[in-house]
């Protein structure tokens, strides 16, 4: 008799995403506060510049782009450690987290293999679990952050070095916002779904369950490789070439324990 689907932790990768996006929005209202003045200021020293070379004062002119150049670099570096100060990650906000997608997790495998005859009622906390993910996820939210005023800086630098109008300099600043919204996205996503796929393997292989089918959430997101394992029965103790559910960049599919042969 087939096993009822678990169901996945949609909710709580709504959760995570939105979290990561209010980080993003949050640096990039910062930026704006901060740099308003500074750019106002460039835009200011942009015209004079063109009048200069309107009148033949090409090296005022290059003085004045690396000005404005070390100007904007303190600026944004003072963005960067502001943001970081006032923005550390929250171990303790990320494992309260993991745990409650582990609560979740769990009570879906009880569903799923409930009248089996195995006993899943007091699951221990994966606590080893927990402090990994933190840990992992604390590191990307770090990496997210320095890729955000890296490439801000990078923009913004190459906009002031080549005289760009004040609408390409804000047009830099929202195309590295929208990258790293998407990058903010795809970890939310990422990280949940890698997290849902091993509290299922730790709680299927816990109680002896050996197999599993591979089931995708069979919406418009789901990679074309994946499609074509949903519904196939693979061993815990041999994964396909993507791995388990779950394990790939982005993976929302899960697990559905199978009966032995």
């Amino acid at each position: 008799m087939p096993f009822p689907v678990p169901l996945y932790p949609r909710r709580i990768e709504e959760v995570y995403v939105a979290r990561l996006l209010r980080r993003v929005r949050a640096a990039q209202t910062l930026l704006g506060e901060r740099l308003h003045g500074v750019l106002a200021r460039m835009q200011a020293d942009i015209d004079a510049r063109a009048l200069a070379a309107a009148q033949g004062d090409a090296a005022s002119r290059r003085d004045s782009a690396e000005t404005d150049a070390l100007v904007l670099l303190g600026a944004l570096d003072a963005v960067r450690r502001a943001f970081a100060q006032a923005f550390e990650p929250d171990p303790a906000g990320l494992e309260a987290l993991a745990g409650h997608l582990d609560v979740f997790t769990t009570r879906q495998q009880q569903r799923v293999i409930r009248g089996t005859g195995v006993d899943l009622l007091h699951p221990r906390p994966l606590h080893g679990l927990y402090q990994t993910w933190t840990a992992e996820n604390t590191a990307l939210l770090r990496s997210l952050d320095e890729r955000y005023f890296a490439g801000v800086t990078a923009a913004v630098l190459a906009a002031v070095r080549t005289s760009a109008p004040m609408d390409a300099i804000t047009a830099a600043l929202r195309t590295e916002y929208d990258r790293t919204r998407t990058r903010a996205r795809l970890i939310g996503t990422d990280q949940v779904g890698k997290l849902n796929g091993a509290v299922t393997q730790a709680r299927q292989t816990s109680v002896g369950v050996r197999r599993y089918t591979w089931r995708t959430r069979r919406d418009e997101r789901v990679r074309p490789a994946h499609r074509a394992l949903d519904g196939r029965v693979f061993a815990w103790n041999s994964a396909p070439s993507d791995g388990h559910p779950g394990s790939a960049v982005g993976c929302r599919c899960i697990a559905e324990p199978a009966p032995d042969e």
